[in-house]
């Protein structure tokens, strides 16, 4: 993770001169699930910043970092599951600040706790897989001032659970086709500096 971390900082300060690059930092909701489940969405925050490299007027790499409360819900019984996502987008600017981005993004998994009622517990470990990785599609809009707004959803292509694990807490009561996936969609603002 810190070696992510080392590489993003390292590839936005590698910036040729007729590049511009711009930073954003940036806040907003998920509604994310977990697909192959009857399970309600979790609403959670989602944190960050972003690194926006210009290639040219209508084209850009866009990265970041963000804290992202992502999981579901069941009647009384919520999945919490927390990641630090690190996209790595190919952004489109279609007409002035309208633009289109899509790509890749790596999950690493901060926390995962069950909660029903007022009983928070830590999932047990290596239950809930530490990584994932997905597609990120969405649409946004830069005004002229710096503010940014962007909605995008994104789908994770690892199922959440590892099953061995789950046949072994469960004595063998979770099916193969049980595992989901995760699902969320995003809404954020920003501030393009």
């Amino acid at each position: 993770m810190k070696k992510l971390i080392l590489l993003f900082f390292t590839l936005c300060a590698l910036q040729v001169s007729a590049q511009k690059f711009h930073f954003a930092p940036r806040i907003g909701m998920n509604i994310a699930n977990v697909t192959n489940s009857d399970s309600d969405s979790r609403i959670g925050l989602n944190i960050g910043f972003a690194g926006e490299m210009v290639l040219t007027p209508k084209f850009s790499l866009e990265s970041g970092l963000y804290y992202s409360m992502q999981g579901a819900k069941e009647d009384n019984i919520k999945l919490n599951i927390d990641y630090i996502n690190l996209p790595i987008l190919a952004k489109v600017y279609a007409y002035e600040g309208l633009n289109f981005f899509a790509g890749p993004q790596l999950s690493f998994k901060t926390s995962a706790k069950g909660k029903t009622g007022a009983v928070t517990v830590d999932m047990p470990s290596g239950l809930i897989k530490g990584f994932d990785t997905g597609l990120q599609i969405g649409a946004g809009y830069q005004f002229d001032m710096g503010l940014q707004l962007s909605a995008s959803y994104t789908y994770g292509l690892i199922g959440v659970m590892d099953l061995d694990k789950a046949k072994n807490i469960t004595g063998g009561y979770v099916g193969d086709d049980e595992n989901g996936n995760n699902s969320v969609f995003r809404i954020n603002f920003g501030w393009r500096f």
